[in-house]
């Protein structure tokens, strides 16, 4: 099986080749907006698009031009890269229309704007760019008009190269490698299980396994970030101090963010690896988290109380644990099995009894037609599993019983 697979390092570039990779990421940036402009201006003016070829030969054109001339000192690869970029975006915008997604959700292609996109650009030619070790945990990228950048390799990178991709995320540089390596088919012979996600604990399975992200940890850096945007107000904009003051800002969001992609791997890759069947709740994560403000004709009701659990539910990080799990599931040889969610925390796993009634808290499930007790989100776990196709195929009579199931407390 033939699977692609990304190798991600921190890049220590020197000041001048920092300012290079900003020089060549706004010249990207600005080549996108052109083309999305162009691209918007003759769809209002005549209802017609323009193809990448089309714009690939207007822009040969416009580096020509006095005004835009300076875009000649960015390799011309990296400028038609992101003209690809846009043209993959209308692309996944078509589909998702055809798909009958529509709105924001269908994702039409919009600006990017000067420090709130991501500042990339990317070198399709292996033949364009060399890698050379210099230690055991350095090596050198040479790379076209910018020269021999380093970088810290801390694994060796499998496969066949086919780009390398240059981002800066926070105060930092990167350098992603994406391959395609050939793996073989894994026949996965681990148990199967049921995964409820939740609040109180992230992850919950049917076997009464927890997996918890460190929630203090990102409380406790969120509630630092709080006062520090509450000085940067008083701040004049764009001023030294203001700038430092964001710095602060962008290094806590990029600790959350380490701490979150963490737990997440981790425990996507442990579930993966030991299970082959492995069943989880068809979540409709951004219509569970929206506020609850409503409009000035009808407000909404409880909205404190919502706009805290939404941002209970973005922390945990829910829709990435999914994602990270599909594919992981796909390389260890096993299957992900999406189920319809709705009842799976009040329905009764002894009795089948279904009762709004039964989940007298958070987390405590008792039933009130045959007095079985548990925690709440293992009950639903084992309602997500038995939901399944795994669940279908083994008869929920036969699956219940081999669960052997307990009354538990989880920690």
């Amino acid at each position: 099986m033939i699977v692609s697979k990304s190798y991600k390092f921190k890049l220590l570039p020197k000041p001048l080749q920092r300012k290079i990779f900003a020089k060549y990421a706004g010249s990207c940036r600005f080549i996108y907006n052109w083309g999305l402009g162009k691209k918007k201006e003759l769809w209002n003016s005549k209802q017609a698009s323009l193809s990448y070829n089309e714009l690939a030969n207007r822009l040969t054109l416009l580096k020509k031009e006095e005004e835009t001339c300076w875009l000649k000192e960015t390799p011309a690869q990296l400028l038609q890269q992101s003209l690809k970029d846009l043209d993959q975006a209308y692309k996944n915008f078509f589909r998702r229309l055809k798909e009958g997604v529509f709105g924001s959700e269908a994702g039409e292609p919009r600006f990017k704007k000067k420090g709130k996109s991501r500042d990339a650009f990317r070198f399709p030619q292996p033949s364009h760019f060399t890698i050379r070790p210099i230690s055991n945990k350095k090596s050198l990228l040479k790379l076209p008009k910018i020269g021999e950048v380093k970088f810290l390799q801390s694994r060796k990178i499998k496969g066949r190269i086919r780009n390398c991709t240059i981002s800066k995320d926070g105060d930092n540089w990167f350098v992603s490698f994406n391959t395609e390596q050939e793996i073989d088919d894994i026949v996965n012979c681990g148990t199967p299980i049921g995964i409820d996600r939740g609040i109180t604990h992230t992850l919950v399975t049917s076997e009464g396994t927890c997996y918890n992200l460190p929630v203090i940890k990102i409380k406790k850096l969120e509630a630092r970030k709080k006062v520090l945007q509450s000085r940067l107000k008083n701040k004049t904009k764009f001023s030294k101090t203001w700038g430092k003051a964001q710095k602060r800002i962008r290094k806590i969001d990029k600790k959350i963010t380490n701490i979150r992609n963490d737990f997440l791997h981790k425990a996507s890759t442990d579930l993966a690896k030991n299970h082959s069947y492995i069943a989880l709740e068809a979540l409709k994560i951004k219509n569970m988290s929206k506020s609850a403000k409503g409009t000035v004709e009808s407000p909404g009701k409880n909205v404190k109380a919502k706009s805290g659990l939404n941002r209970s539910i973005l922390r945990q990080g829910w829709f990435k644990f999914e994602t990270l799990l599909r594919y992981k599931t796909e390389w260890f040889g096993g299957f992900l099995d999406s189920v319809d969610p709705k009842n799976t925390s009040r329905k009764c796993i002894k009795c089948n009894h279904l009762s709004k009634e039964n989940r007298e808290s958070q987390a405590l499930f008792f039933c009130k037609n045959c007095g079985f007790k548990t925690n709440a989100d293992y009950n639903a776990s084992i309602n997500i599993l038995t939901r399944g196709h795994w669940g279908s195929a083994s008869g929920d009579v036969d699956l219940i019983e081999s669960l052997k199931l307990e009354p538990i407390t989880l920690h």
